[in-house]
């Protein structure tokens, strides 16, 4: 089930700072997979959305992570 901007944006409003790597930027990946792959998709969202209930960050460390190993600096504080 595809996300509209009004849904991300009340769900984002809801969500703490420090979680918004999920909306921001994992959601145009979901829905990007879901052209590809809808089940994939949906699975992954659900679970990226448990896991990020549950420990609140997590999605932000993975992606820091990931952009570390590919040497790419990203400071999600600056606005």
């Amino acid at each position: 089930m595809r996300m509209t901007m009004e849904e991300m944006k009340n769900e984002a409003e809801t969500t703490s700072m420090v979680s918004m790597p999920l909306y921001a930027v994992m959601y145009p990946v979901f829905n990007e997979l879901e052209r590809v792959n809808l089940s994939a998709a949906q699975t992954l969202r659900a679970a990226f959305i448990k896991a990020e209930k549950e420990n609140p960050g997590l999605t932000q460390d993975i992606i820091m992570k990931i952009l570390e190993k590919k040497s790419v600096e990203v400071n999600f504080t600056e606005s």
